[in-house]
């Protein structure tokens, strides 16, 4: 079908066109449906001919959409228009920077400005594990208030048609080609040395790119040109690099990031854009700057073109000095500590002593990759054993797993950290039976070497080890260890090495609810539990994974409840102390086939968080269960202390922006939503959007929201959406329309584990209807499936048309009974 302005391709008016290349045309359009300008790609149409690559490329869109940065041009959806596929996104007003270079070089502050947040845009998507492929200047608009947005992130690898190995040609980012001062130019002249070879690449092939970019935005030149893609790509694998026609002011900071950017070899490249970010962030234009020091590090390994490598013996000579110097360093602060001194680090004056800390992913160190879950699982411990101290505040597994593999100095860890006192770092080497960890403690706001030590065991002892390490973090920094606590760390049990390594792995997969994760989780810890069955905390990881398949996948399955009390009550025999164990307890109490015993679940909750103060998670489910019974108060507490601890932790900041629903505080719960990008959760958030869109008064908002969903997704799990739809229709006063809603609701809703949110919408949707008998039956449905949530009954203007029925001021006055009763728990 043609495209050309004026005409209609679906709800989208065509408007003008914006430009064409390889990934296909772009056309401003107006979406008649929301009533705001986009901008619309239209697809190569191969792509629809091709099911496998037409399906990898949706995967791939997914992915893309769930990028939500300031600096990103947001993906809206994917599209199937007449026969088209398209893709509709933000519609960024503003030059290309392609633009702007071919007008002359750019001010080295300006430049500077821009490469912050281009590099702060590819830093937010490596952490979601999206690497661009194909950034260059004609990627990047600059708005007139000088912001810049990065467009078609990962789109190069959607639309890939699966080259073959060594067949760069056949890449979509050599196809597009633009002229500039009469050569002809493709993206070939921004791709890494490793994708011009037809290798496959990583994150560090954008950080080739961002340092082409940026070589070009100070120079106005194009640094690899060529009458032909191939002379360009002969430029990119040979050509000479000189900064020398980089601008004299160009301070030493910029000049030593190029150099690290530009390294052909990607094992010596910069490893990190956000050291790029850093690095920048300290640049002084005026007076010129020194290297971040992470910049500085980092150069520090990598020699100059003309400087020879060190001798060996030389090297070894160094670290002998290192270390000898370490020693005497030890030997000084040691005599000083014999005589009180200093305060500031161990005693109670001056610097405020350490009483929050993270611990960062520890590195592998056994030279092989398929042991970083070793690593990875030796960090999650010492967090755990940590964390058991009631005194000390320790961030989640979660949160600092975001630092696995970066080199981001640890004053802006910290800052990232909730202004963490102290950061412990180090590594684990694992071969054959044993194990060796090395720790060192640091006073984070000033990177100041507290404490280091190297400790190695018997394979059969790593949870022994484990307990050491944290006893002795703790006596270092002077935390009061309680009885309980100094006994249960000194008195782990041997495991079997087998049944370690095996719960490690499962345990890695359990942190994903999804089928495939929970059914190779079930399988590994099965074989734990088997190899080694007085290991409780595989027990207690097992019966988690159960009840993720119980809740989430098979909700009728009464041989999976029962194997999932066996194993959590065998965990909790063996460690009457263990945190996991009761979490998982109260996690598997609170659930539909057990009516949601409330105060049975908060008991479990409660005592999971008094082993571990530090488990955001506990804090986030006992907060839930004080939400669905109505106290709010409790909740935000708990679910603010979740977000404290694991600031990457979604669902309970969702959460705070439903009980701002429940109080009637709807521009905070908007507040909050508008934050969470819908690719989070798809059924969650836009159930929640188009909830407080209707609270708000903005209601056509809220349909086009809601017909939206049900047009891109296509699943409403739990009856939701057509829930919502419903009561949409209600307030209209559509009848036919409401009923018919409310039946595809609760037929959709079946087997759903937090179907009493459903149930609770067709009660209102009665209530707008003015048909109070129908509306307290689903309200006393909503009431016995586990939502007394007597302030949400109270206040719900939806329900004021039948707050004068006798039965529903009944209701009412049984459910604040209850609530108060709740409230003395």
């Amino acid at each position: 079908m043609g495209v050309s302005s004026g005409s209609r391709l679906g709800p989208y008016e065509i408007l003008s066109p914006l430009g064409a290349g390889g990934m296909g045309e772009v056309w401003r359009a107006r979406d008649t449906r929301l009533g705001r300008e986009v901008a619309l790609k239209l697809l190569p149409e191969g792509l629809a001919e091709d099911p496998e690559r037409h399906a990898r490329f949706e995967r791939e869109a997914k992915v893309l959409a769930s990028l939500n940065h300031p600096h990103i041009a947001v993906l809206y959806g994917l599209e199937h228009l007449e026969g088209r596929h398209a893709l509709a996104m933000e519609l960024v007003e503003g030059e290309g920077l392609d633009e702007r270079i071919a007008r002359g070089p750019v001010p080295v502050e300006e430049a500077v400005a821009l490469a912050r947040q281009i590099a702060d845009a590819l830093e937010a998507a490596h952490e979601k594990g999206v690497v661009h492929r194909d950034l260059k200047p004609a990627n990047v608009k600059v708005r007139p208030d000088g912001a810049a947005k990065v467009l078609d992130f990962g789109l190069a690898k959607a639309l890939e048609e699966q080259p073959e190995q060594g067949d760069p040609a056949r890449s979509p980012t050599v196809t597009g080609v633009y002229t500039r001062a009469g050569v002809i130019l493709g993206t070939a002249a921004y791709m890494s040395p490793e994708q011009a070879r037809g290798l496959s690449v990583d994150k560090r092939a954008d950080i080739w790119a961002f340092g082409v970019l940026l070589w070009e935005m100070l120079t106005g030149e194009q640094l690899f040109a060529g009458e032909t893609v191939s002379d360009t790509l002969a430029a990119v694998l040979t050509k000479e690099i000189s900064l020398d026609r980089l601008p004299a002011p160009t301070p030493e900071v910029i000049r030593t990031l190029l150099r690290r950017c530009l390294e052909r070899n990607p094992k010596t490249r910069l490893r990190d854009i956000g050291e790029a970010r850093v690095a920048l962030g300290d640049v002084g234009v005026a007076g010129g700057a020194q290297p971040h020091s992470s910049v500085r590090q980092a150069a520090a390994h990598a020699p100059a073109p003309d400087t020879p490598l060190p001798h060996p013996g030389r090297r070894r000579l160094a670290v002998v000095l290192a270390i000898a110097g370490a020693v005497v360093l030890a030997g000084v602060v040691l005599g000083l500590r014999a005589v009180g001194w200093p305060p500031a680090v161990f005693g109670p004056t001056g610097v405020r002593p350490i009483r929050s800390l993270a611990v960062l992913p520890l590195e592998n160190l056994s030279g092989d990759p398929g042991q970083e879950y070793f690593a990875d699982g030796m960090t999650e411990a010492l967090i755990n054993n940590l964390a058991q101290i009631g005194a000390l505040s320790v961030i989640s597994r979660t949160t600092v797993m975001q630092f696995k593999g970066t080199h981001v100095p640890l004053p802006q860890i910290a800052k990232r950290l909730n202004d963490v006192d102290a950061i412990i770092e180090g590594s684990v080497q694992r071969a054959g039976g044993r194990v060796r960890i090395s720790v060192q403690l640091v006073r984070a706001a000033t990177d100041t070497h507290l404490w280091a030590r190297d400790y190695e065991r018997e394979l059969s002892d790593v949870l022994a080890l484990q307990g050491e390490v944290a006893r002795a973090i703790a006596d270092e920094i002077r935390v009061e260890l309680t009885p309980d606590v100094r006994i249960r760390l000194a008195a782990a049990p041997s495991v079997k090495p087998e049944a370690y390594d095996l719960f490690l792995r499962g345990r890695a997969h359990s942190r994903h609810e999804n089928p495939d994760d929970n059914d190779a989780a079930i399988a590994l810890l099965e074989r734990a539990v088997a190899a080694d069955p007085s290991f409780a905390a595989a027990h207690a990881e097992l019966a988690r994974a159960y009840g993720i398949r119980l809740f989430f996948f098979l909700p009728d399955d009464d041989e999976m409840e029962r194997r999932s009390r066996v194993e959590v009550e065998t965990a909790l025999r063996l460690d009457p102390q263990s945190s996991d164990a009761h979490l998982a307890r109260g996690v598997l109490l609170w659930s539909p086939r057990n009516h949601f015993p409330h105060a049975e679940a908060i008991r479990e909750l409660r005592r999971a968080i008094e082993l571990n103060p530090s488990s955001d998670e506990a804090h986030h489910q006992l907060g839930m269960v004080y939400m669905h019974v109505g106290l709010l108060d409790r909740f935000l507490q708990e679910a603010r202390e979740a977000v404290r601890l694991n600031p990457g932790n979604t669902l309970a900041l969702y959460r705070q922006g439903v009980a701002r629903l429940y109080l009637r505080d709807y521009a905070g719960a908007w507040d909050v939503f508008s934050t969470i990008p819908i690719e989070f959760n798809p059924v969650l958030v836009n159930y929640q959007d188009v909830w407080t869109l209707f609270y708000l008064g903005r209601k056509a908002e809220a349909k086009a929201r809601s017909e939206e969903y049900e047009r891109v997704y296509r699943r409403d799990v739990g009856g939701l959406n057509a829930s919502m739809q419903a009561i949409l229709a209600a307030d209209a006063g559509d009848v036919t329309r409401a009923e018919e809603r409310i039946r595809a609701a609760v037929e959709r809703g079946k087997g759903y584990g937090h179907f009493h949110h459903t149930e609770y919408n067709v009660a209102t949707a009665y209530a707008l209807l003015a048909r109070p008998a129908q509306a307290l039956q689903w309200l006393q449905a909503a009431v016995d499936d586990g939502l007394p949530c007597y302030p949400l009954f109270e206040s719900d203007p939806n329900l004021d048309r039948i707050r004068r029925d006798p039965g529903f001021v009944a209701f009412l006055a049984e459910q604040k009974q209850k609530w108060e009763a709740f409230g003395r728990l």
